[in-house]
């Protein structure tokens, strides 16, 4: 659980993450956090994105947009409960500490309108909804919109967007 509130805290670029205050915020020695700082990198490794520590910024993840969004959806999906988070608790209520991480770094309204707009599309289309793929796709889109919004934006993003029409999936 260390290890997903140190990478969350570090992926959200809405706040500095400074080392010492994750030691006190996790309350571990510095020794430990040196340790969570090791396997993090070694775990960034295969994804090829790296930690680096900027003035001013703290501590921040370098590398690809689109391999910092997979490897997020990646480390959420394997150490929380997909099923649970799609209910759209509040943080405050449940009861796993991993589940509460998640559900700080992403927003549950926003979760709340891709699952509405997900499940208008699939029901206008007459399609069966099937819940596994459902909630994966929800959180793979959350993650996405969470970091659009921090102003992480993909290289080829602007052609894109020209192309996408006017609806209401653009304007969220």
């Amino acid at each position: 659980e260390r290890f997903l509130a140190l990478l969350l805290d570090i992926a959200d670029t809405t706040k500095a993450t400074v080392l010492y205050e994750m030691e006190d915020k996790l309350q571990v020695s510095k020794s430990t956090m040196d340790e969570d700082m090791r396997k993090l990198r070694l775990f960034l490794k295969d994804y090829a994105i790296s930690v680096v520590s900027l003035p001013k910024q703290g501590i921040v993840l370098q590398g690809y947009e689109r391999s910092i969004r997979s490897m997020l959806y990646k480390v959420i999906a394997s150490m929380t409960d997909i099923d649970y988070l799609m209910g759209f608790r509040d943080a405050e209520v449940v009861t796993a500490f991993s589940d509460q991480l998640v559900l700080n770094y992403l927003d549950t309204d926003v979760l709340k309108v891709i699952s509405e707009h997900y499940d208008h599309v699939l029901k206008s289309e007459g399609t069966m909804i099937n819940q596994v793929y459902r909630n994966q796709i929800i959180l793979f889109i959350g993650v996405w919109v969470r970091r659009l919004q921090e102003g992480n934006t993909l290289s080829e993003m602007g052609k894109v967007r020209r192309e996408i029409k006017e609806d209401s999936v653009r304007n969220f």
